[in-house]
């Protein structure tokens, strides 16, 4: 059935059932219609509709899954507090459950709190970009077990971290280490600094060397803390004087 009328409205009144429209796809195993739901511009593809489709509900405002289901018929992972409740939920068991391109802009872009100062940046491009102008980090990756966040990249920088007042990577562990660098045929960790008056790097507390030192430029000695001298002087001292006494009160 084609039917051309200026607008229809679907109200759902008492008693109706769980949809006001509803696309089926017919009985045909062999064959299937490609769209549900088509916005379609009208004789010229110069005319363009505003929003092509605005949504809204009570628990997604959009809902959509992907691919076949599971043996347990199952279309995607059981939600959480994060999943179940959203603007727009995408779901699937093979497939991706939501993916964002474009050619010249963010494939993504996520946002958390306000930015009423208009703090976030405006000019960036990325596959993923999220953004947040208060405390709360901007992108979260998180795992029970493997990798919170992976960085991957053929001929650039796996991971980039940047800062202008505040440090520009940071490494914590409770248990292990906090910042681990390996590579197999160049330099495992690398610190440098434009400014000869700063160090490249620095160590706060005990320092253990596997291997050789190479030192390229001034050398400066290791010098003794004179706190430890003074404790190796009291120390010396206190074995003369019980050497003294002791020879003092043998036996002639």
């Amino acid at each position: 059935m084609t039917d051309f009328e200026n607008a229809y409205v679907g109200m759902g009144t008492s008693p109706h059932i769980d949809f006001d429209f509803k696309a089926i796809a017919g009985d045909k195993k062999t064959w299937s219609p490609t769209w549900g739901f088509v916005t379609k511009n009208w004789m010229s593809d110069l005319v363009m509709f505003k929003i092509g489709g605005s949504f809204g509900g009570f628990y997604y405002g959009v809902q959509g899954y992907g691919g076949d289901p599971d043996d347990k018929g199952n279309s995607g992972p059981q939600v959480n507090e994060y999943s179940d409740f959203a603007g727009v939920f995408g779901t699937g068991v093979y497939v991706t459950g939501v993916a964002g391109t474009s050619v010249n802009n963010c494939g993504v872009y996520g946002q958390h709190g306000e930015d009423p100062d208009s703090r976030i940046s405006q000019k960036m491009s990325a596959g993923v970009f999220g953004a947040a102008a208060e405390l709360e980090p901007g992108v979260v990756g998180w795992s029970t077990k493997g990798i919170g966040g992976m960085g991957l990249s053929y001929s650039g920088r796996g991971v980039l971290g940047q800062s202008a007042m505040g440090g520009g990577v940071v490494g914590i562990s409770d248990q292990s280490v906090g910042v681990e660098g390996y590579s197999g045929n160049s330099v495992g960790i690398l610190g440098m600094t434009s400014n000869p008056a700063s160090l490249a790097g620095a160590f706060f507390g005990n320092v253990a060397i596997a291997g050789n030192l190479v030192v390229g430029g001034t050398k400066s000695a290791a010098v003794r803390s004179p706190m430890d001298r003074d404790a190796r002087s009291r120390t010396s001292g206190s074995r003369i004087s019980v050497a003294r006494s002791s020879r003092a009160g043998a036996p002639s």
